[in-house]
């Protein structure tokens, strides 16, 4: 080949070679990245909760207490309807009859601790109620609900009381309380509520 006519050859083609195998490369780079961290899915974005009203009662207790909460709009979150608006019941609570669970690993273990958790995802200004309802027990077991509201953010815990129960249908009112547009804590008060339908507490023993 004469070499007076390769000094004017165009580097062209291989240029484009070499940049067409580097797009390949980064592309095959993305979807490697894709594969080890896949995009989040709805599903696993966490919860966001502004305030966490919970209830407790005795561990080992067969007694079935559950917890009801009313927004300022009415709408009311149970174990009837565990979403309600902002309202959310974490767990419907059996007593003795849901203390099985099963690990990810599939092994079962026994959670004897008894608590209902309702949150309030967002912020509704206004009075909210909290009471409890007997849902079922043993014949002669009686006992003590304590509850517990705590703010998120900022973290604080805002109420902190306990109440009595005696008998299968039994309506508790537990507490009032109320926080403003901005989701501050505006305070509690504990004049009764009796907003669980009477189709729930009828024949009460």
């Amino acid at each position: 080949m004469n070499p007076e006519r390769s000094r004017f050859r165009s580097a062209t083609a291989f240029q484009d070679l070499l940049f067409n195998m580097l797009l390949g490369f980064v592309f095959l780079f993305m979807v490697a990245l894709l594969l080890i961290n896949p995009i989040t899915k709805k599903a696993d974005v966490p919860k966001k909760a502004e305030y966490l009203i919970t209830i407790t009662w005795a561990d080992k207790s067969s007694t079935d207490v559950d917890l009801w909460v009313r927004s300022p709009s009415g709408r009311i979150a149970s174990f009837a309807s565990k979403s309600a608006g902002l309202l959310h019941l974490e767990r419907d609570d059996l007593g003795l009859k849901n203390d099985q669970m099963r690990t990810t690993l599939g092994q079962e273990i026994t959670v004897e601790i008894n608590e209902e958790t309702t949150t309030l995802r967002g912020i509704e200004a206004g009075e909210y109620e909290v009471m409890a309802h007997i849902y079922a027990k043993s014949k002669n077991e009686t006992g003590d609900i304590s509850i517990k509201i705590i703010q998120v953010n900022p973290y604080g815990v805002r109420y902190v009381g306990s109440v009595h129960y005696s008998f299968k249908g039994q309506a508790l009112s537990l507490v009032r309380f109320s926080i403003d547009a901005d989701g501050k804590w505006l305070g509690f008060n504990n004049q009764p509520s009796n907003f669980i339908p009477t189709s729930r507490t009828a024949g009460a023993t």
